[in-house]
């Protein structure tokens, strides 16, 4: 759920970043996109009770994500974190989840992992893209 939450925030952040001016019921490409968002939402409000479901919205609604400080492996830690976790525990930790997903930038976790990447990437001259945690593996299977 993590890496869906923050696809539509990175999605959302996109379009508003391109298409801000521009943005109009005739965008058949934002119409899909809003459309899928809406099916999220909706799904969301199936599994999440009420209150819960009103702040991981209004997380959605207020969030973006900055290119000038976005790390993707502070992301998949915490995707690889949260699928590892059973049921149960998923289901009390997903509001801290939501939180480091929308307030990134505000852990001082993510800061240090954000320096110990970027240090990495300058000494192995690569891309972030092309650095992952080898200790978290997604689980081969998960119980929702």
């Amino acid at each position: 759920m993590p890496d869906l939450i923050l696809d539509i925030i990175l999605i959302k952040t996109c379009i508003y970043k391109l298409d801000k001016d521009k943005v109009n019921g005739f965008n058949k490409y934002i119409n899909m996109i809003n459309f899928f968002y809406s099916l999220v939402v909706d799904s969301l409000s199936n599994v999440l009770t009420p209150i819960r479901f009103n702040k991981v919205r209004k997380g959605l609604e207020e969030s973006v994500i900055s290119e000038k400080i976005y790390i993707p492996q502070w992301f998949e830690d915490i995707s690889i974190d949260y699928a590892n976790m059973n049921k149960k525990k998923r289901e009390k930790e997903l509001m801290h989840v939501m939180d480091a997903i929308y307030n990134y930038y505000l852990y001082e976790a993510y800061l240090e992992c954000k320096i110990s990447v970027e240090k990495y990437c300058e000494e192995h001259d690569c891309c972030l893209g092309d650095v992952h945690n080898a200790d978290k593996t997604y689980p081969d299977e998960i119980v929702w």
